[in-house]
């Protein structure tokens, strides 16, 4: 695959296999010093059933009733992409003397060069599970009356609301295990408490990565080597300060409050994260009837 594969071109030039060490030697079987003599014409004979077959699928697949767009151009793509016979071979066939027959510069070889093609080609995935937990580092209510809360007792703290709260929460997004479609979202509600408007600028967090066995995961400091940092994800809400109004804890102490969402769209490529905020929101009342 890295070797005779991809640097054979021509039926006239011999090749070198290597398979043993240089003690490794049997003239009658053309091997010599560990390496395996064959002729150009012997390879060429692995390559030919495949020019064979690609030329009998190509032609089954545009051939006469099978399409009623006339095929200017096709790309081999894939790792046998790479192979200079295969390619020069299927440029002489017969079959391909009405196209230009294409392949990409570089990475031929990589699987994503024909999941690329394929997937704007031929649509058929519409939707795949999540392989892992996804989601963000909160803080959390505490509640008295739940045993994880009460055993953290120790790690509780005031918020400037004046509330008691537990760190190193874990908020689920998108649960591992769970289908998703191609534009569906997934969201999730948070609020971050400031002492000034000044502060409230910018929104930025990380999306974080569940790769343990729980199925629920709700705390860091369980399984903590299982969380890992997805991405991070960053909002300039520099427009919302003008209208966020001062609000006052039972202590006295003045903070702002801004809430917004979480969005992860799972897609049929990659994750992709956003960030959700409302702005310029009036409220109308209506008349009675």
């Amino acid at each position: 695959d890295k070797t005779t594969k991809l640097q054979f071109r021509r039926a006239d030039e011999p090749q070198y296999i290597q398979f043993g060490t240089v003690r490794d030697k049997e003239p009658e079987y053309n091997i010599r010093s560990g390496q395996l003599k064959l002729s150009g014409d012997e390879v060429a004979k692995f390559f030919d059933p495949s020019v064979e077959a690609i030329a009998e699928a190509f032609a089954e697949q545009t051939g006469q009733g099978a399409t009623s767009i006339p095929i200017k151009h096709a790309f081999l793509v894939g790792g046998y992409a790479a192979s200079d016979y295969l390619f020069m071979s299927l440029q002489r066939h017969p079959t391909f003397s009405h196209v230009t027959l294409c392949r990409p510069a570089n990475h031929v070889n990589k699987a994503v060069a024909d999941g690329a093609v394929s997937f704007y080609i031929d649509h058929l995935v519409t939707t795949r599970a999540a392989k892992l937990t996804y989601g963000l580092t909160c803080l959390t209510p505490f509640q008295s009356g739940r045993a994880d809360h009460v055993s953290r007792t120790n790690t509780k703290l005031r918020d400037l609301a004046g509330s008691w709260v537990l760190p190193n929460a874990f908020q689920s997004i998108l649960k591992k295990g769970t289908q998703v479609s191609e534009r569906q979202e997934f969201r999730s509600s948070f609020f971050m408490l400031r002492k000034s408007a000044t502060d409230c600028t910018s929104i930025s967090d990380k999306i974080i990565a569940y790769r343990g066995s729980l199925s629920d995961p709700c705390w860091m400091d369980i399984e903590t080597a299982s969380f890992t940092d997805n991405c991070k994800i960053f909002a300039d809400t520099s427009n919302i300060t003008t209208a966020l109004l001062p609000r006052t804890s039972p202590e006295g102490q003045t903070y702002y409050h801004v809430e917004f969402e979480v969005i992860l769209l799972f897609g049929l490529t990659e994750l992709k994260a956003q960030i959700s905020w409302l702005e310029n929101v009036r409220v109308y009342p209506i008349p009675p009837l």
